[in-house]
């Protein structure tokens, strides 16, 4: 078990990777193996990664969270239906 949470966008599991030889060869990331989701770029200077990326992958909003969305706040409502 390496210790990350499934993918929040598809459920699929998730991998440690490091970009290839190139000018971001030192780059560590996590990704989806499923839909490719992924966290940003990160360079590590003299300490591992892996616990600050596995930070960022797990965090998740609480499941109680109340972010309205446009559908519940009305932005995506058509105006001259509303006007009538």
């Amino acid at each position: 078990m390496n210790g990350l949470k499934p993918c929040p966008f598809c459920g699929g599991q998730a991998r440690y990777g490091k970009c290839a030889p190139g000018p971001q060869e030192r780059g560590e990331y996590i990704e989806c193996k499923t839909c490719g989701a992924s966290t940003n770029l990160v360079f590590p200077c003299m300490e591992d990664a892996k616990p600050s990326l596995r930070d960022r992958w797990n965090r998740r909003t609480s499941e109680d969270s109340k972010t309205p969305n446009a559908e519940v706040t009305g932005l995506g409502r058509n105006r001259s239906n509303d006007e009538r």
